[in-house]
């Protein structure tokens, strides 16, 4: 398959805006320039556009779709202990892939081209992502509430059963790692144990880290540490990349450490607000040489998964400038997936594209297009979709996907868990 853009502006990391011609062969750009002379399947005016990389979503739960508006006004312990965790409880993998295909559809609709999941029934989530398009970086929320049995556990023993069958799935779209959920669902010995297999069967890492002050406090009464530490001495932080979502109630002594192991931290700016956990110091990561980047985390405690408006909240949040954010929702959360030639548009690279609709009145008059990318760009602005080469979402029409159908099963899924 080929595809020719013609005539748009360019957004990229660290690149001043310019207008050109983009052609795409099988799923890579081939040649950026002025006049491009290719005959292509697939021709697009981009007069009026602007084509950016496709956003990364570095931490969610796709499926918690099903609990969107669920539970509402609850800390986070409440909400999660007293709710969340009983309604999965009640879950089966019809409903996760229900789950599923709707949150690739709401992000594929608002940009979002990659997302990193923590969840269960991987199988499930893996036929969503196939059957929509959209790319993923898959793992199972590991943990050992019981505190007692860790080695051939059979969660952790279900996620590398799928990490060896399935890594590099769906035309290499799935990528698959392991996520050891929180210090307060995991015993010090299980991270261990779990670190030291990752190890030795290969795979990314992604954990929930000090998202609350509970957390922390509950930490250092039980283990005389904070969490960072704790996982740290586990060995946890040894797995590269490793993606630590939230990092909302860090020490020095934290900073010095997710620094010097090279950790990525995942900004949920949304879900830390709504669920009172506290504001991420965004600028003080970014200045202590941290690698940060974006996510939404679940819709059931944001309640949406449009990364445009986790860029803006970032953005507000720290001050930094409109391209250190796009960066963090691009070219870095490309390099916490461990994916290579992504994230940027370059020649040579994957071709997860999006084209935003710039002719719309919160655009204009247009000074500064990048600021426009951050502080007035909508997900609803996003009209065509590009993943892995092939175009998934043109003109806001679904290609890959039936959303009656997917609406239809999601309301089904919900009225049977949410009792």
């Amino acid at each position: 398959m080929s595809i020719l853009i013609k005539n748009i502006k360019i957004i990229t990391s660290g690149s001043d805006i310019y207008e050109a011609d983009v052609y795409i062969e099988n799923d890579k750009i081939k040649y950026i320039g002025a006049g491009a002379d290719f005959t292509a399947d697939t021709v697009i005016n981009g007069a009026g556009r602007v084509l950016m990389p496709g956003l990364i979503n570095t931490h969610t739960h796709s499926s918690m779709t099903l609990f969107r508006s669920y539970a509402e006004g609850l800390s986070l312990e409440d909400w999660l202990f007293t709710k969340i965790f009983p309604a999965e409880a009640r879950l089966c993998g019809e409903d996760v892939k229900n789950g599923t295909l709707l949150a690739a559809m709401e992000m594929i609709a608002s940009g979002t081209t990659c997302f990193n999941d923590m969840y269960f029934f991987l199988d499930d989530i893996l036929a969503a992502v196939s059957e929509t398009g959209i790319r993923a970086q898959i793992s199972r929320g590991l943990s050992n509430n019981d505190r007692i049995e860790y080695k051939n556990e059979e969660k952790f023993l279900d996620n590398l059963r799928f990490y060896k069958d399935f890594n590099g799935a769906a035309d290499g779209r799935v990528t698959v790692g392991y996520s050891l959920h929180a210090v307060y669902t995991c015993s010090p010995e299980y991270l261990k144990y779990v670190a030291g297999e990752v190890k030795k069967s290969g795979g990314t890492m992604h954990i929930h880290l000090s998202e609350t002050e509970t957390e922390n406090k509950n930490c250092l009464e039980t283990y005389g540490v904070t969490p960072t530490v704790l996982m740290d001495r586990a060995g946890v932080f040894d797995i590269s990349p490793c993606v630590a979502a939230h990092c909302v109630h860090l020490s020095d002594e934290d900073i010095k450490i997710l620094q010097s192991k090279g950790v990525f931290t995942a900004m949920n700016p949304s879900s830390n607000l709504k669920l009172r956990s506290g504001i991420p110091d965004i600028k003080r990561l970014n200045y202590s040489g941290i690698n940060w980047t974006i996510g939404t985390d679940g819709a059931s405690s944001n309640n949406n998964l449009n990364m445009f408006e986790e860029m803006h909240l970032a953005a507000l949040l720290s001050g930094l400038t409109p391209d250190e954010v796009i960066t963090a929702a691009t070219k870095t959360g490309a390099k916490a997936l461990g994916l290579a030639n992504l994230g940027e548009i370059k020649e040579g690279y994957k071709a997860d594209l999006i084209i935003v609709d710039i002719d719309r009145p919160h655009f204009h008059p247009i000074h500064d297009l990048r600021a426009d990318m951050v502080y007035s760009a909508q997900g609803a602005d996003v009209e065509t979709v590009i993943i892995n080469g092939k175009i998934v979402y043109k003109n806001r029409e679904f290609l890959t996907a039936d959303f009656e159908k997917i609406k239809f099963e999601a309301e089904k899924s919900k009225n049977r868990l949410c009792i």
